[in-house]
This record gives structure tokens, C-alpha cells and sequence, in this order.
């Protein structure tokens, strides 16, 4: 009996020992990621980053030392890690240009190559704590071909800064992206930014792109500077993407959203100026459900921008977007605080509309929204605050008798608790006006 309970004890000693052994080395190979460092050259920087992610493995990081970084384009394929700086303030990088004004850096021809300098193919991807300074190329070059006949001249310097694209997963965090006005001018007296400054990158933070784009992904605390685009997103497939906390200022427009298909969006808590288009704009050209929740952004447009602008070309029912308690302020601008064009079944409310705009909310061909407690004043509005034009089953709850709601054309649209201006159809210089946006919006696809 002692030898039994002699030999059960040692073989349980022997196997609890094989279990902590075997734990052992399972957390040894768990933990056997490696940290890849990469410290600035003084010069090209290109092939010792693109050697960092050509041999990292599942779970490696490739840490950028602090100092300033010179770069060509970067294409990382599968990369299952992390990729950051030393800080935002302390790692910063920028194209060949940089190093010698003479250099074309990254510049292209937009209509035969897309260059994006950091592009993620696959993978599932971390990236922070970085600073991108994008040097511009002087002199500037105009926008289309100049003289007319000859080739297209270059529209940006840079497509993207990062492209996100294929079968992945990202986080983005923690990154401040600034361009540079002045790379480039409209050559059009007609065109509405004429005069106005264009930027030397075209958008900071690409997702999808063209290739299919699965997965799910977050960007959140970044700050983007003068660049055309903040952040855009089409050609998304069955995906999640978070846009939080973000700031763009200084820019052309600050996040589009077009063409993807069978995926979720959430625009939160950002602070976006804009002027020209939107600080947000929707596009659905794929009759494909999507839905959208953009909420509690603070909002500036100004000149040729909206706060918000949802638009639905497929006549394919539900547009599935909830617009509530954004703060928009129209700081000057010819347009308003949310348009909707063609829209189904959204639901916008709560907002808080101020400013020097052109209206509050104006819905164009729109059918079954529900407007519910919508807060415009003092706009200075030629038109109303805000406008049902040829619409049908719009609903309006609640709201102040200080507000005026105009139904121009309308059918079915209850307005309850609010200044009902409904009557007269448009007069000839607000149907003018509306005809030139949609002209704007055209010109561009």
C-alpha cells in the first residue's frame, strides 16, 4: 500500500512537472516575438524599412527610433504585427523630396500609376506613433493638362500616405499626417475653387482602394493637416470600420465614404473643417446593404462645403444611417449643415445647426425619414432652415416653433410642433443654385 501511494505521488510530482515544463515552453514560444529596429539613415531610408517588414513573422514589431526618416514607396504583404514610431512627436517621415528639393520623391502621373507610400496588403496590421510631413514638389503644377492637348499633368504628390487593402484587419492610432498647400492650382476660371489652393497629398489614410477589402478596422486619435482628403473608404466588402476621435483640419474634405458593399461604419466623436463638398460625404452606388452611424462630430464647413451629405443613386431601398447630436457650425459657407439626396428610411436627429449657411437640412427626393429634434438657428439662410424639396413621407417630431420647415413639391410629409412654411415652390435663384450643385456633384464621376 506505502509503495502505491509512494509510486502515485511520484508520478504525479513527474506530470505536474511535464505540465509546467511544457507551459514553460509554450509561453517561451508565445513570447518569442522579436522587436525589429530600424534607425534613420541620414539618407534613403527605403530598402532598410522594407528589409524590417520583409523579415518580420507573426507577431513581430518593426519599430521606426525616433528622428527623421526618408522614404520611396513601402508594400507590406500579409504582415501580422505592429509598425511604430517612437512617439508623434518624435518619428517623422517623409518622401525622397526631403532630402534634395530636385527629386521627384513619389510624384506620378494619376491617370496611368497609383502611388500610395505605405501600402498593407493582408495581414493584420497595428500602426502608430508616428509623425508624416510630406514634402511638396515645386514648382507647381496646374490642374489638368496644361497647355490643353498635352498629357495630364500630375495631380498630387501622393495618392495616400497609407493604404489599407485586401483580406485584413488594422488599427490606426496616434499618427499626425501633414501636407502642404500650394502644389497646385485649378487652371478653371469656372471651376468654384478657381484661385484656391490644392494639396500635395491626396488623401491620408486609404481603405480598400480598388482590391476587394475585407476585415475589420479602427482609426482613431489621428490628426490629418492640409490634405485634399482625410480619410476615405470604397470598395469595402463585408467590413467594419470605426473612424473616432480624429482631427482634420485645413483640408479640402474630410471623410468619403462611397461604393462599398455589405458593410458597417461608425464616424465618431471627430472634429473636421472642410471646405469644399463636405467634412462627410456618403455615396451608395452599389445596391448593397451598408449601414451608418455618424454621431457626435463637430463639424466646420466653410466656402463650398456641407457639414454632412448622404447620397443614394441605386433606388434600392433603406439606406440604414443614423445622424444624431453632430454639432455643425457653418462657418461661411454657400451650402448647409446636411443635405440628403434620393434617401430611404435615415434617421437625423439631434443635431445643434449654426452658422453663416445657406440652410439646416435640406432633403432632396428623400422618402420616409424621420427628422426628430433638429436644433438650426441663426443661420443665415436665403433659403429655410430646413427644406423638404420633392420629397415624399418625410417625418418632422418635435422641434422648436422657431424653426421653419419649407416643403416645396412635397407629398405625404407631416410636419408636427414647428413652423410650417409649406406652399410656395422655390423661387428661380434657389432652383438655380440647387442645379448648380447637382452639376458640381456630377462633374465629378
Amino acid at each position: 500500500m506505502k509503495t502505491k501511494i509512494k509510486s502515485s505521488l511520484l508520478l504525479g510530482i513527474l506530470t505536474l512537472g511535464t505540465i509546467i515544463g511544457f507551459l514553460a515552453l509554450s509561453v517561451g514560444i508565445a513570447s518569442a516575438t522579436e522587436i525589429i529596429t530600424v534607425e534613420p539613415s541620414g539618407g534613403d531610408d527605403t530598402a532598410n524599412i522594407q528589409a524590417a517588414f520583409n523579415a518580420a513573422g507573426p507577431g513581430d514589431t518593426v519599430q521606426l527610433t525616433a528622428g527623421q526618416f526618408y522614404t520611396n514607396e513601402i508594400f507590406v504583404t500579409d504582415f501580422v504585427g505592429t509598425f511604430k514610431g517612437a512617439g508623434k512627436g518624435a518619428t517623422k517621415i517623409d518622401v525622397l523630396r526631403g532630402l534634395d528639393e530636385s527629386l521627384e520623391g513619389v510624384s506620378i502621373d494619376y491617370l496611368t500609376k497609383s502611388t500610395h507610400l505605405f501600402t498593407f496588403f493582408g495581414g493584420d496590421v497595428h500602426i502608430s506613433d508616428l509623425i508624416f510631413d510630406i514634402t511638396p514638389y515645386e514648382p507647381a503644377n496646374v490642374w489638368g493638362p496644361d497647355p490643353p492637348g498635352d498629357p495630364p499633368v500630375v495631380w498630387y504628390d501622393l495618392l495616400s500616405v497609407i493604404l489599407i487593402t485586401g483580406d485584413l484587419n488594422s488599427r490606426i492610432e496616434n499618427i499626425k499626417f501633414t501636407g502642404h498647400e500650394g502644389t497646385a492650382v485649378y487652371d478653371d476660371p469656372e471651376h468654384p475653387l478657381f484661385s484656391e489652393k490644392t494639396y500635395n497629398v491626396r488623401v491620408g489614410v486609404e481603405y480598400g482602394g480598388g482590391p476587394p477589402t475585407t476585415g475589420s478596422h479602427i482609426i482613431t486619435d489621428c490628426e490629418f493637416n492640409s490634405l485634399w482628403l482625410g480619410i476615405t473608404a470604397w470598395g469595402l466588402m463585408n467590413c467594419e470600420l470605426s473612424i473616432m476621435s480624429n482631427s482634420i483640419k485645413g483640408g479640402a474634405i474630410g471623410i468619403i465614404n462611397v461604393a462599398n458593399i455589405n458593410s458597417k461604419f461608425k464616424i465618431s466623436g471627430n472634429e473636421i473643417e472642410a471646405n469644399f463638398k463636405a467634412s462627410i460625404w456618403v455615396m451608395k452606388f452599389i445596391p448593397s446593404p451598408c449601414q451608418w452611424l455618424i454621431t457626435r462630430n463637430t463639424l466646420r464647413p466653410s466656402i463650398w462645403a456641407d457639414g454632412i451629405m448622404l447620397e443614394d443613386y441605386t433606388g434600392s431601398g433603406a439606406f440604414e444611417a443614423v445622424v444624431s447630436h453632430n454639432k455643425i457650425t457653418l462657418d461661411d459657407t454657400i451650402w448647409g449643415g446636411i443635405w440628403t439626396l434620393m434617401l430611404q428610411d435615415a434617421y437625423i436627429s439631434n443635431n445643434i445647426i449654426r452658422g453663416t449657411g445657406a440652410y439646416g437640412i435640406e432633403c432632396d427626393f428623400s422618402i420616409n425619414n424621420l427628422l426628430l429634434g433638429n436644433n438650426v438657428q441663426n443661420v443665415d439662410a436665403f433659403w429655410f432652415p430646413i427644406i423638404l424639396y420633392k420629397s415624399s413621407n418625410c417625418v418632422i417630431v418635435g422641434g422648436s416653433t422657431k424653426t421653419s420647415v419649407a416643403d416645396f413639391a412635397g407629398s405625404n410629409n407631416i410636419i408636427v410642433g414647428m413652423n410650417n412654411m409649406q406652399g410656395n415652390s422655390p423661387g428661380q435663384e434657389i432652383q438655380e443654385a440647387m442645379e448648380l450643385k447637382r452639376e458640381l456633384i456630377q462633374s465629378f464621376y
